[in-house]
Order: C-alpha cells, then structure tokens, then sequence
C-alpha cells in the first residue's frame, strides 16, 4: 500500500514533541491509518530518545491490555502510545496520556474542514422545537 507522506506535517509533528517533551510531563497518544506511518514514528521516538509504545492489528487482545496497562502507569517511562486506528477492538482506556495526536498524510485538507466544522458548531440552551432547551447553531470561529 502506498501513501502520500507531508514532510511538513511530520516536521510540525517533531517539533510539537520535542516542545512537549520539554515543557510538560504529559502523555501523547499519537494515532495514524497507516502502520507505515507508525514505523516512522517508531524511528522518530527511537532517535529521540522518547519511550513509545505501539499497538496495531498485529497484537493479541492480551497483549494490549499489557501495553495499556504499561503506559498508564504514572511512573512509567514512556512518552508516546503509537496507535493504530485500524488495530480494532475496544476498551482501550487510555487514562495515561492527555493529549491526542491524529497523524493522517495526505489528508489534512479533510481534516482541517472536519475541525472548522467541529469549531463552528454549538449547543446553545433554549431554541429549537426538536428538542427543548438545544438547539445546534453555527458559529463562526474568530481569526479563520
């Protein structure tokens, strides 16, 4: 299988780790389509020296568990849970990290669209006959 790959995305997503790393204590969940990708970021952590784990649809049920377990622990090492979103299954509870990274080359203009969409949207209290006291409405985001 072959994919577009955006240096510049990988070249932000180097710096926001290394900004990160330095400055906070926190934990990343770092999510691609791509188990290429994943090896890329594997290298990446690797010559960093962050410690990451990985979980993709190779893995065993049994062996996930043990790997989220290991990165949840407050006294762990390990800065980074590589993730595949195609890995399937459920109750991944990953309590560990606080911040969420979603890694897609080639398709940023996608998600950028998703997000302004996210950004726009709105519950507010009160309007709307569907259902009493919500009402979804758009607002646009300031500096777009």
């Amino acid at each position: 299988m072959s994919f577009r790959f955006d240096a510049k995305q990988m070249l932000t997503l180097c710096r926001m780790l290394a900004r990160i790393r330095q400055d906070t204590n926190d934990k990343i969940v770092l999510i691609s389509n791509y188990t290429q990708t994943l090896d890329l970021f594997d290298r990446l952590c690797r010559n960093r020296g962050y410690g990451s784990l990985r979980l993709d649809g190779t893995m065993t049920v049994n062996k996930r568990q043990k790997l989220v377990d290991k990165f949840n622990d407050p006294n762990g090492e390990e800065f980074v849970f590589l993730l595949s979103s195609k890995a399937g299954g459920c109750g991944l509870n990953l309590i560990g990290a606080n911040r969420l990274i979603l890694f897609d080359p080639g398709k940023s203009e996608r998600i950028r669209s998703l997000r302004v969409q996210a950004d726009s949207l709105r519950l507010e209290p009160g309007c709307g006959p569907a259902s009493p006291g919500t009402c979804l409405a758009r607002w646009p985001k300031e500096g777009l």
